[in-house]
C-alpha cells in the first residue's frame, strides 16, 4: 500500500521521503532510518519534517550547516495557526534535534512549546473557584468559607464537596430543595466501590449536612456509613541496600517521550530531592507536595508545615546534609522557574497530586524489588530509625519521644506510640516503664496507616 502526502511516500512497513536537497537532507535520511528501526514515524511528524526541509532549501540554499536561527524561524507561530498546531510542528523538530544532538551531528537548542493556558497570574486556583449553581451550592459555599476561615478545609474534603455539588447541578437542575433521595443518589455505594472507600467518600458530606442541619439550612438525615473490616497495614522495612539502590535510580530519571523538555527538566531536578526529603524528615507525602517556597526557611534550616493531614501546624529542623541539598535544589529550580510559589511545583507552578507521588515511587521501586511498598513507608522508617538510635536513659527517653511526636505532626503522643510495635526492644522497655499504662497509650492501629490524604 502506498500513500502520497506532499513530498512523502508512506509505504506499508516503512517511510520514504522525497525531498529537495538541503542542508538537512542527509540528517533527515539518518533520522528516518533510525526511526524505522525504533517503531516507525507517523504521517504528521514526517510531513512537518518534509516542510522544514523545503523551508531550508528555499530560504537557506547555500547554508553549510543547520543553525538555531533556521530552527526558530520555522518554528515561530504563524499568524493563522493555533497554538496546538504550532506545538505539534515544534514537537517533530524537537524529536529530530534530540536525535542529532545525541549523536553529535548538531549542537542546537530545542524549540520550546508555547503555553496553551492562561497566564498563571490570571488563573484562579480550583480551591478558590465558585461552585457551579445548584440546589445546594449556596450552603456549600458558606460552609467552605467557614471551614477555610479556621484553616480546617483540606484539599480532599473540598474535592469531595465539589463532586457532590457537580452531581446536584448536573442531575437535579430542576430541584427546589435538597432531599434524601438526591443525597443518596450520590452517596449510595457504587458497584466497584469498597465499603471503606464509600465511607471515606461520604464522610465530608456527612460533616457538611451535620453543620447545615445545626444552622437550619437543611433538615435531612445524614447518609450512613457501611460496616467494613479494617485491615492493619504493616509498613515495609526497607533495607540499607534497597534504599541505596532506590535513590540511585531517582538520580537517573530518563526522558519520557510524551512529556516536553521543560517537564522533564523539572522532574529530573525534583524527584531525587522529593523522595530524599520524605526519607530524611518523616514528613507526610501531602506535606511535601503542598510545601510553598515560603514554608521552607533555608536560612535557618527549618520547614514550617502549614498544610498537613489535619489542621495542626508544626516545624521540622533539617539535618545539615538535607539542608545543603535543599539549598542547591532551590537554586536550580529558581533558575528554571523564577518566582515559583510551590517548592515542588509542576510546570504550571501548581502542586502535584497524590497520584504523581505514588506513580513515580512504584515505577522506580519495581526496579529495586517486587515487594509491596509505599512512599508513605518512609515516614514509618524515619520513626523506627530514630527510636532504634536512642539509648535507654530514663526521663531523657520520654523527652525524645515528645520531640519525635511534635516533629512528625502528631497531635497526641499516643499516635507516636504506634511505632513502638515496630521496634520490639523499645516496646518491652516502655511496657517496663509504664506497666499497664502502655496499652492505654496505643491508638487504634487498624485505621492509623490508611491513606494519609484526609486534608
Amino acid at each position: 500500500m502506498r500513500f502520497k502526502y506532499r513530498n512523502i511516500t508512506i509505504r506499508e512497513g516503512g517511510v520514504t521521503m522525497k525531498k529537495p536537497s538541503s542542508v538537512i537532507s542527509d540528517l533527515l535520511d539518518k533520522y528516518i532510518s533510525y526511526r524505522k528501526t525504533d517503531g516507525g514515524i507517523g504521517i504528521s511528524p514526517c510531513a512537518n519534517l518534509s516542510s522544514f526541509n523545503s523551508f531550508c532549501y528555499k530560504y537557506y540554499p547555500d547554508a553549510k550547516e543547520l543553525s538555531d536561527v533556521m530552527v526558530n524561524r520555522w518554528c515561530a507561530k504563524r499568524e493563522t495557526e493555533t497554538t496546538l498546531a504550532r506545538n505539534s510542528r515544534a514537537t517533530a523538530i524537537r524529536s529530530f534535534l534530540r536525535y542529532t544532538n545525541k549523536y553529535n551531528l548538531t549542537v542546537l537548542r530545542l524549540p520550546t512549546s508555547l503555553s496553551n493556558r492562561r497566564a498563571l497570574s490570571d488563573r484562579i486556583p480550583i480551591s478558590d473557584r465558585d461552585l457551579p449553581p445548584s440546589i445546594i451550592s449556596d450552603s456549600l459555599n458558606r460552609y467552605i468559607s467557614y471551614k477555610k476561615a479556621s484553616n480546617a478545609m483540606g484539599n480532599s474534603t473540598l474535592e469531595c464537596l465539589r463532586f457532590f455539588n457537580d452531581y446536584c447541578a448536573t442531575h437535579h437542575q430542576e430541584a427546589t430543595a435538597i432531599t434524601e433521595n438526591i443525597i443518596n443518589g450520590w452517596c449510595d455505594k457504587r458497584i466497584i466501590e469498597s465499603s471503606e472507600s464509600h465511607n471515606k467518600r461520604i464522610s465530608p458530606i456527612r460533616s457538611f449536612f451535620r453543620h447545615a442541619n445545626g444552622r437550619g439550612w437543611t433538615n435531612v438525615r445524614l447518609p450512613e456509613f457501611l460496616p467494613c473490616s479494617k485491615k492493619q497495614y504493616t509498613p515495609y522495612p526497607f533495607s540499607p541496600e534497597q534504599l541505596q539502590a532506590f535513590f540511585k535510580i531517582t538520580d537517573s530519571v530518563e526522558h519520557n517521550k510524551p512529556v516536553s523538555d521543560k517537564v522533564f527538566e523539572i522532574r529530573k531536578i525534583e524527584i531525587p530531592v522529593f523522595y530524599r526529603l520524605l526519607y530524611s524528615t518523616g514528613m507526610r507525602t501531602i506535606e511535601v507536595r503542598l510545601l510553598s517556597c515560603g514554608d521552607v526557611d533555608l536560612k535557618n534550616g527549618v520547614i514550617n508545615i502549614n498544610l498537613s493531614k489535619g489542621v495542626d501546624q508544626h516545624r521540622i529542623a533539617l539535618h545539615r546534609t538535607m539542608w545543603n541539598l535543599l539549598i542547591r535544589y532551590d537554586e536550580a529550580m529558581s533558575a528554571l522557574m523564577p518566582n515559583r510559589n510551590y517548592f515542588f511545583p509542576n510546570e504550571y507552578d501548581e502542586p502535584y497530586n497524590r497520584i504523581w507521588e505514588s506513580y513515580n515511587f512504584v515505577r522506580m521501586w519495581r526496579l529495586v524489588s517486587n515487594d509491596h511498598a509505599r512512599c508513605y513507608d518512609f515516614r514509618s522508617y524515619y520513626a523506627v530509625k530514630n527510636i532504634n538510635s536512642w539509648k535507654y536513659t530514663g526521663p531523657e527517653w520520654f523527652d525524645k519521644l515528645l520531640y519525635l511526636s511534635r516533629s512528625m505532626g502528631h497531635r497526641n503522643v499516643s499516635s507516636t506510640c504506634y511505632y513502638y510495635q515496630l521496634v520490639p526492644l523499645f516496646a518491652e522497655q516502655m511496657e517496663e516503664l509504664t506497666a499497664e499504662e502502655y496499652h492505654k497509650l496505643l491508638p487504634d492501629l487498624t485505621n492509623y496507616l490508611s491513606d494519609e490524604n484526609t486534608i
